[in-house]
């Protein structure tokens, strides 16, 4: 709403009068320059201050001068203007800081109000905006622009419908032109959200895209954003890196959350270009989500009703996003390998050895009792590694692995064994969802026979349908388990223990 009324030309700092009267014609001055009212609306806002004065103030140090009912006449377009009063001014007996010129017609003056109140409700918030020193600065905390890189099913459906609920105006970038035509065309999508073989609806409306190469549009959008995002997919985040720096101008400070299945995703693209150090403020998230395969030229989306985002407790800030039952914060490192091992170790190995048995879908192998047993033991082995990593109580660990088994059975994902096992070389590697509980449970001398029945297979069997497979077996898995163990894994301490309990 804001940003659709007030442009920084129409925003003055660190300004001073005598009289709330002075103040009033100053922000009338303001909307008169910049095209919203003809010079009589001004007259009609000091008869507001004289005759209803009391209508003028809102509270947390902020007024708001606006004509009288009859004064819309002189109103030629809705906007608002906005003085910053450090010194304060005396309003009715109140001191007022910021000063907030209204030129609203009919019911668009209530929506002004909803609008401010979102910002100045909080007495932190209102403070806040009467320390700024910028007229940039109130700009982007007012107008609550969020530009997200990635208009793919994460970032339409999961999160664009999250900034909006925390009242920012998104503007998605995006690198495929039939995307961006069709999100600045269709201005809106529906989200179909799937539970217990249940659907619900939520619209996402007033949204628009740029393309990436749009550089100009690009550059002042970023610039003027309070907050940046991405989900473009890990392998993409150098060149986000680049477009940032190129783009940004220096001390911006602007925020910037990568929501991406990656260690710190934030903090990989803030320290890819140093000077990002000046201009960008990183939060790292743990985000979770399951978006199955979609119809194509369609913004349309079905989503799982389960989503999940853990900010880094050390980095939160709540002026960005508010908590809730999606949004927590918590201990990043834990989070993160919680997720990695118990939610993406699983699925992986679920799809290889789904795979292997010609299942096409995930949730077919819950339904099929010839792979109860696998299903069980594999959960049981990344129960004990992830026991053995943190501190976490047990019956907290199971109720996590239930829920994450549960998404896995649920039918409407189309959750296919061959898309979950892409990119095994990253899966694979050193450190990942599979190597990296197999080392707790090795060094502990724990069982890891499901482990290794997986490791059979992705050693015995080609798997040339899987996304980067044939490259992985050729260069990683062709010179035999041993020195896989030792050169990809770097197991060389361990070497023998780990010939002892996957074979050579």
């Amino acid at each position: 709403m804001i940003r659709e009324i007030l442009s920084p030309e129409s925003i003055q700092v660190g300004k001073s009068f005598k009289t709330k009267e002075e103040a009033t014609v100053a922000a009338g001055k303001l909307l008169l320059d910049n095209g919203y009212i003809e010079e009589e609306y001004i007259d009609s806002m000091l008869e507001k201050l004289k005759k209803e004065s009391y209508a003028t103030f809102i509270g947390n140090g902020v007024a708001i001068p606006h004509g009288m009912l009859e004064g819309v006449r002189y109103i030629k377009k809705t906007g608002i203007s906005f003085i910053q009063v450090p010194e304060g001014v005396d309003w009715n007996g109140e001191t007022a800081y910021i000063i907030v010129g209204i030129a609203g017609i009919g019911e668009e003056q209530v929506d002004i109000l909803s609008a401010l109140a979102n910002e100045i409700e909080d007495e932190e918030d209102a403070k806040h905006l009467q320390k700024m020193d910028t007229v940039r600065e109130i700009y982007k905390t007012l107008t609550r622009t969020a530009v997200h890189f990635g208009a793919g099913n994460i970032g339409r459906g999961f999160v664009a419908p999250l900034l909006q609920k925390n009242r920012y105006n998104v503007l998605f970038v995006d690198s495929a032109n039939e995307v961006v035509d069709k999100i600045n065309t269709e201005k809106k999508y529906e989200i179909h959200s799937y539970r217990d073989n249940s659907t619900s609806e939520n619209f996402i409306e007033n949204i628009s895209a740029l393309h990436t190469d749009q550089e100009e549009e690009l550059k002042i959008i970023l610039n003027n954003a309070l907050l940046i995002t991405t989900s473009v997919g890990s392998n993409n985040l150098d060149s986000i890196a680049s477009l940032l720096d190129k783009h940004i101008e220096k001390n911006q400070r602007i925020n910037f959350i990568s929501f991406e299945n990656r260690y710190r995703a934030s903090t990989y693209v803030f320290k890819k270009e140093k000077s990002l150090e000046s201009k960008v403020r990183n939060y790292d998230v743990v985000v979770d989500k399951v978006v199955p395969i979609q119809e194509e030229n369609n913004l349309n989306l079905i989503v799982e009703h389960f989503g999940s985002i853990v900010f880094d407790e050390k980095q939160y800030s709540h002026k960005l996003i508010d908590l809730d039952e999606v949004v927590i914060k918590g201990d990043y490192e834990q989070e993160y390998t919680k997720k990695l091992w118990l939610l993406n170790g699983l699925h992986v190995c679920l799809a290889y050895y789904g795979l292997s048995k010609g299942v096409e879908y995930i949730h077919q192998i819950y339904e099929n009792r010839e792979h109860k047993d696998f299903v069980e033991k594999i959960n049981s082995e990344y129960f004990e590694a992830y026991s053995l990593y943190s501190e976490e109580d047990d019956e907290s660990i199971k109720m996590y692995q239930e829920k994450i088994n549960k998404r896995f059975k649920e039918k409407m994902s189309k959750d296919q064994t061959v898309r979950v096992a892409r990119n095994p070389r990253e899966k694979f590697s050193k450190s990942e969802r599979v190597q990296g509980p197999l080392q707790y449970l090795i060094e502990k001398d724990k069982d890891v026979s499901a482990i290794k029945v997986v490791l059979d297979l992705i050693f015995s069997q080609e798997f040339q349908e899987v996304e980067g497979f044939s490259k992985f077996k050729d260069n990683s898995l062709s010179d035999g388990r041993e020195n896989f163990y030792s050169s990809f894994w770097g197991q060389n301490q361990l070497l023998s223990k780990y010939i002892s309990k996957l074979g050579a």
